[in-house]
């Protein structure tokens, strides 16, 4: 089965001068397949491969949930801008602890979430197809170079494509300013 997927954006999780916000835009209350990136020379390097079968809303508000609430790893923006992963904050499961440094934590979320550049593709599909292709996007970024390979937050894929399976092609729009993926890929 083909399918086509067009990646809109860069947007920001909150107004700025120079991207709308992702939640301005109308896309927003649907489902598919997301990317936070930072941007790389011309192009934008990928940190993370999301799916939502709810909607990019929902998700996106449950992501801004658990770094408020200390449930996630927050980067150094100096770094990240340049490719590298340096933690400023590494969750420990102490809610007590993350409450303590509360101030000083938050502002470290407030400007790594302030440097991503999102990107969405719009599918309506079910949770499998979308687990599908969030996997083999993942997969694709991971052997492409090594610096995809480590600056990609992804530790796993959702899921395998089996021998029973209808196999997708992916056909995507706009790939080109996406560090390391292609315009085809099969899920």
């Amino acid at each position: 089965m083909e399918i086509p997927l067009k990646w809109e954006g860069p947007f920001s999780l909150f107004s700025s001068e120079s991207n709308k916000s992702i939640f301005e835009i109308n896309n927003v209350n649907y489902p598919g397949i997301y990317l936070w990136t930072t941007k790389y020379s011309t192009e934008y390097l990928v940190n993370y491969v999301g799916m939502t079968s709810k909607s990019f809303k929902q998700r996106f508000i449950e992501h801004i949930e658990y770094y408020y609430t200390g449930k996630y790893t927050v980067y150094d923006v100096k770094y990240f801008k340049n490719a590298e992963l340096v933690c400023k904050y590494i969750p420990n499961g102490n809610i007590l602890d993350f409450v303590n440094k509360y101030r000083e934590v938050s502002a470290m979320i407030d400007d790594f979430l302030k440097s991503l550049y999102i990107f969405i593709a719009r599918l309506d599909m079910e949770k499998m197809v979308l687990k599908k292709i969030e996997s083999a996007i993942i997969l694709q970024l991971k052997s492409y170079n090594d610096i995809s390979k480590r600056f990609l937050d992804n530790k796993k894929v959702s899921h395998y494509i089996t021998a029973e399976q209808q196999e997708l092609l992916i056909k995507m729009q706009n790939s080109e300013i996406i560090f390391g993926l292609n315009n085809t890929l099969n899920a």
